[in-house]
């Protein structure tokens, strides 16, 4: 089964394209993810993400850099070459998109507001729950 379930911050505002003889909605989508080694160093790692239609629209319209989202979608590699070599590049096509923070006046009732960074936890024990460090697998 190829299912992605990610959950991290944007690292850049989203930029809506149309593609195709449809004028198809595509937005690139670039969110980072963050974990904790047993050294106590926070370790980020970056997923390139791509949403069509609907799903990018609302994504252009609620989503900017540093907004916290939930992702749920599949990996997909593609190639092409470039000066004779051959390129790869993995990306997370988004089935779902759960907004966790919005961005400014983007639809927001009173009383929501928006978190520009939120940040990550400083050490293992900030990260909640009943995780050990030694139980983690890194």
């Amino acid at each position: 089964m190829n299912f992605v379930h990610l959950t991290g911050n944007v690292g850049k505002d989203p930029e809506l394209k149309r593609i195709g003889d449809k004028k198809t909605a595509v937005v690139e989508l670039l969110v980072a993810t963050n974990e904790f080694g047993k050294d106590k160093k926070k370790y980020t790692e970056w997923h390139n993400c791509k949403a069509f239609g609907s799903v990018a629209e609302n994504i252009e319209k609620y989503v900017a850099k540093g907004c916290r989202v939930a992702v749920v979608g599949k990996l997909q590699t593609r190639s092409w070459e470039k000066d004779g070599q051959k390129r790869y590049r993995t990306e997370i096509i988004i089935d779902r998109i759960e907004f966790l923070t919005r961005k400014p006046n983007a639809g927001q009732e009173q009383g929501n507001e928006f978190m520009e960074n939120v940040p990550a936890p400083e050490n293992i024990e900030d990260m909640g729950g009943d995780t050990k460090q030694e139980d983690l697998p890194f």
